[in-house]
């Protein structure tokens, strides 16, 4: 009889399903969180990157022409930049990491702060527990990278608003100079020229 009922217990093991297993629905939760997090993340960082990119190339088109019409443009560049961190709905606030936090741990931090709701990212429940965990190792690296470029890009944001702001009632002379010089301090900070060339993912 017991070996009536171990081989009973085996086939019911084999044909149970194999997301019932706790680590494999605890992967499925995190890689989802994880997509999730990169989308919302990405998104602003897209943004931002790219309003970065335009301010370059408008930069670039401004040469040759004269003072007045140079300093006027280079203004409105600025503004159409640092617009994003008046706007504080334009781009998502994520923490910076704490000097002894674990990659991993900064990025399990910042996927719980960040709203996951509501969207349309699909699970993967056709992944084997194997590349269900490739897979997370796989996003922890990749979310741990965007989320340091992206404080990275925030920073040059928030340098850029404060310079831009400080110099508003100095006369036009003095001041076309330092907008300059902001500009190109944005476009030949390291940081930008890195992802300049970067395609949007």
């Amino acid at each position: 009889m017991f070996s009536v009922l171990l081989s009973l217990a085996k086939g019911e093991t084999h044909q149970s399903p194999i997301h019932t297993s706790p680590k494999r629905k605890n992967l499925l939760d995190i890689v989802y969180k994880q997509h999730c997090t990169k989308q919302r993340v990405n998104e602003s960082y897209r943004k931002l990157k790219n309003a970065f990119k335009k301010l370059h190339d408008d930069y670039l088109h401004t040469k040759g022409q004269n003072i007045f019409s140079k300093y006027i443009q280079m203004q409105q560049m600025i503004c159409e930049v640092t617009i994003l961190e008046k706007q504080y709905w334009q781009l998502i606030n994520v923490p910076e990491p704490e000097p002894s936090e674990g990659a991993n741990d900064y990025v399990s931090r910042v996927m719980e702060i960040v709203n996951i709701t509501q969207l349309g990212v699909p699970r993967r429940p056709g992944l084997s527990t194997n590349d269900l965990q490739n897979e997370c190792d796989r996003m922890f690296i990749a979310l741990y990278r965007l989320l340091r470029k992206y404080l990275k890009l925030r920073e040059i944001l928030k340098e850029l608003k404060s310079d831009f702001h400080s110099s508003r009632f100095l006369p036009i002379v003095p001041r076309y100079s330092l907008l300059k010089s902001m500009i190109k301090s944005v476009i030949r900070e390291p940081a930008f020229v890195e992802i300049y060339h970067e395609p949007d993912i």
